[in-house]
């Protein structure tokens, strides 16, 4: 059996699609486990980046894929502090010792 060019295209396309939203889902995940180390913002700070930057992304007119990279992007910002201590993530920088300060610098 032959499949045409368009069926093709069209499995292509939905596969494209669910593997995108299967990326997504996969970052959603991390930003709200970043979320849980997030005790100064309700948990919402990831993604409050994330809307503003797509509202952002849209105001300047980039491309649909941009705008779903700027937005992922925005999502996983701070994921690093997942593994910084809790000791010293909430420190001013100031306020650390030399020790505290170097990992910080590292992340």
């Amino acid at each position: 059996m032959i499949i045409g060019r368009d069926k093709l295209e069209n499995i292509v396309d939905q596969l494209s699609t669910n593997v995108a939203e299967g990326v997504y889902q996969t970052i959603q995940m991390l930003g709200q486990i970043t979320e849980m180390s997030e005790r100064f913002y309700d948990g919402s700070h990831s993604r409050w980046v994330a809307n503003k930057s797509e509202e952002m992304a849209k105001a300047i007119g980039m491309k649909r894929e941009d705008i779903f990279q700027t937005k992922a992007a925005a999502q996983l910002h701070d994921l690093g502090k997942f593994t910084f201590r809790d000791s010293c993530l909430h420190k001013h920088p100031f306020d650390m010792n030399k020790k505290e300060l170097a990992q910080y610098k590292y992340i």
